[in-house]
């Protein structure tokens, strides 16, 4: 069934709207808070196309230090001569140092374009199923064997996220996503944060299912994933066929988590959400042009009990339903945490990679 919390959701998406969120994610940098945060880097441009040109400039308090201090690429540790140039889609880090001062990151995105128009064939559309689940739900293994069945039928279709409530694996943000769908009793599942099945019969679960195949994606996800430093970093770069408002949301799941007091038939768990590297509802990227390529960076510190070798990424978007006003997944995209790499895909060809 339709989900009844579209309006309050555009409420929220509407919100955070005014306050707008650039693609590639804002860092904190510098080793302490006191000396360093009076040198500060201060490009031409925060967000860019491939090709132009950014300068910085280096303050340190009022004065102009560009002169002494050096600008760094914090991912391959150059220092820059002169002006940055980006040649690719993407998210470039840079800092200032002055002796052993470092100012805080900025983050350069560069963008690009595409033509919808040459496109033979369209994105290829992946479904975001959200399993709300517990460790004692004694119904819940039927949901999961039936969304298994899905799986076999539909192959590489279905990305999936476990959100477990009110167990040992529940996380704030899960409980919230279960407040804002109104998820009052377990098994559910939810399709593309638009259609609600509180039946694991397959019969109900295939046609909700066929539904959502029915939307055609107007986007498409690439994405490559590494972990640095006990962090998970991730870069993606979306494609927009279609202009429109659109959100982002990121996060990430593990998968074989063994907890032998559960109600699993075999004792493990999977696709486990474990933290939202943006807000549950995503984060706002404003009107994207149709052809625009965009790129997005995320960072997602890796909890002290995660197997990350067991985790993957999901990254996927959202736009507003013209006709029921609701907030909706356009697609999504998943890989793995380490070493994970997932390109754009589309309808004519087998793009299993980066579905679960």
């Amino acid at each position: 069934m339709k989900h009844l919390f579209g309006y309050w959701m555009w409420g929220i998406w509407t919100i955070a709207l005014a306050l707008g969120v650039s693609g590639c994610e804002k860092e904190e940098g510098g080793a302490s808070s006191g000396t360093t945060a009076k040198l500060k880097l201060i490009p031409s441009a925060e967000v860019v196309q491939v090709g132009d040109e950014v300068s910085f400039v280096v303050y340190d308090g009022e004065s102009d230090v560009t002169a002494s201090a050096q600008v760094v690429n914090v991912d391959s540790e150059e220092v820059l001569n002169g002006t940055f140039v980006p040649q690719q889609v993407g998210c470039s880090r840079f800092v200032a140092r002055l002796g052993e001062r470092e100012s805080a990151t900025v983050v350069i995105s560069a963008t690009g374009t595409f033509d919808p128009a040459a496109m033979s064939d369209p994105f290829y559309k992946r479904v975001l199923v959200q399993k709300f689940t517990a460790t004692w739900c004694g119904f819940c293994p039927q949901m999961t064997a039936a969304l298994a069945q899905l799986d076999e039928e539909e192959p590489g279709r279905l990305v999936h996220m476990s959100v477990h409530v009110n167990d040992g694996f529940a996380i704030s943000a899960g409980e919230q996503l279960s407040n804002d769908y109104q998820i009052f009793s377990i098994p559910q599942a939810l399709f593309d944060y638009a259609d609600l099945e509180a039946t694991y019969l397959i019969a109900n679960l295939r046609r909700t299912m066929s539904g959502a195949l029915e939307r055609r994606a107007d986007c498409g996800i690439a994405i490559e994933s590494n972990v640095v430093k006990n962090t998970i970093q991730i870069d993606a770069r979306l494609r927009f066929a279609v202009e429109g408002a659109y959100r982002v949301c990121c996060a990430v799941v593990e998968d074989n988590i063994y907890y032998a007091e559960g109600t699993s038939v075999d004792g493990s768990y999977q696709h486990v959400l474990r933290s939202f590297a943006t807000a549950r509802t995503g984060d706002d990227l404003g009107q994207r042009k149709a052809g625009e390529e965009y790129p997005c960076h995320f960072e997602i510190p890796v909890g002290s009990s995660w197997m990350t070798s067991n985790c993957r990424v999901l990254v996927y978007l959202l736009k507003i339903d013209t006709a029921s006003q609701s907030l909706l997944v356009d697609n999504v995209a998943s890989c793995a945490a380490v070493e994970g790499l997932c390109d754009f895909a589309y309808e004519a060809s087998d793009a299993t990679q980066g579905g679960e």
